[in-house]
């Protein structure tokens, strides 16, 4: 072997290519590595674009160790396998990656491989967003995002409209920019409503300025264009389909129930693969629930103004083959004003809009009036 590309360990081997080993009284050094061979046509389109390996010439400033190699010009075969490397969970307990250069080298893998259609499919649904980097994780190539979904950063700064991008890159270089309270998430979404506003928002924060307040004018920005929508979600009932029994209910339909459900027809609610949204569920209720596949359960949160109008935020179970999956559950609302809202980002894909019960399972303990729309049989 003539040549070699070093993915990962750079520093010790110019290092000790550097040194006058011999001067310094060191005769032999173990490096242990994991050699991986490639087709000469990939190695020979990566060669150009790499350093060279003395550590005096290709690293001039620690600053400029991340950001010297064009990833633009390294081959996709490369750049997976040094995802891997990179999300390695040995390297990452041993802190050997800082989240700054994480997040870039993840940007900047993206932004190679993701294209403009699969860019907007990203932004606009949350779903998609979680099915795609689940998919990522499962190939080794990024860490899991779990609850705080830092590891998502590169992805949210990659969705986000140009001025905010650029913005966010920066400071992303310079180790500045805002990570907690999962800022770049409603930065995403703001820029996408007012790009200028949020980029200007960005630059203008400091580690000296309040967190909340920049979260707070993100937010505004986001929701700028949904002004007027909360009164519309008070007022706007869901549109029940009551039933008499449960075979009147189609398959794969999504269904509402208060407290309890058909215990009698728990089978063939399964068999008919319905979807449920349990509010305020019994012990007894979530013992019934509990027959269904393990990973078609969840217990999360609902507005009750849905159901009975006072607005609190209540217990709910959701059940059913069209559960969002583990994944992408982070995504979802904890909780909605909106019955049908908070099942079409729950229950994805193709829905008709109606949300059926059975009579005897929907009211709420204060009787309230509902307004029901009676299936034409």
């Amino acid at each position: 072997m003539s040549q070699a590309i070093i993915l990962e360990g750079n520093h010790r081997i110019s290092t000790v290519l550097d040194l006058d080993c011999k001067s310094n009284g060191y005769a032999i050094f173990r490096i242990d590595v994991v050699m991986l061979e490639v087709d000469d046509s990939v190695f020979s389109s990566t060669w150009p674009h790499c350093l060279e390996l003395k550590f005096s010439e290709s690293f001039k400033s620690e600053s400029s160790v991340s950001s010297r190699v064009e990833l633009d010009s390294i081959p996709i075969v490369i750049l997976n396998i040094g995802m891997k490397i990179h999300s390695n969970e040995e390297r990452r307990t041993k802190g050997i990656f800082s989240t700054q250069d994480s997040a870039l080298f993840t940007y900047k893998y993206l932004e190679k491989n993701l294209s403009d259609a699969e860019l907007t499919k990203l932004r606009d649904h949350p779903h998609e967003r979680g099915v795609f980097w689940t998919k990522l994780e499962k190939q080794g190539l990024v860490f899991a995002s779990g609850n705080s979904q830092l590891p998502m950063l590169p992805l949210f700064i990659l969705l986000m409209t140009p001025k905010s991008q650029k913005e966010s890159v920066k400071k992303l270089e310079d180790g500045t920019f805002p990570t907690s309270n999962r800022l770049f998430i409603p930065a995403m979404n703001a820029s996408c409503n007012d790009d200028n506003a949020t980029a200007e928002l960005l630059s203008n924060h400091s580690s000296k300025s309040s967190v909340t307040k920049l979260n707070d004018a993100l937010q505004k920005i986001g929701n700028k264009d949904n002004a007027g929508i909360d009164n519309e979600e008070k007022s706007d009932g869901s549109d029940f389909v009551l039933h008499e029994k449960i075979d009147e209910i189609e398959k794969s339909s999504i269904c509402f129930f208060y407290q309890t459900i058909p215990t009698d027809d728990v089978q063939q609610m399964i068999s008919k693969k319905l979807n449920h949204v349990v509010a305020e569920p019994s012990g007894e209720t979530i013992k019934e629930l509990a027959k269904w596949p393990a990973d078609q359960i969840m217990s999360t949160t609902l507005n009750s103004s849905v159901y009975n109008g006072h607005g609190g935020v209540r217990s709910c179970f959701l059940s059913g083959e069209r559960l969002l999956p583990k994944g992408s559950r982070h995504l979802a609302p904890v909780s909605s004003r909106k019955l049908s809202s908070f099942v079409s980002k729950w229950f994805p894909g193709r829905n008709d809009g109606k949300i059926h019960t059975v009579r005897g399972f929907l009211l709420s303990p204060k009787e309230l009036n509902f307004n029901y729309s009676q299936q034409n049989l």
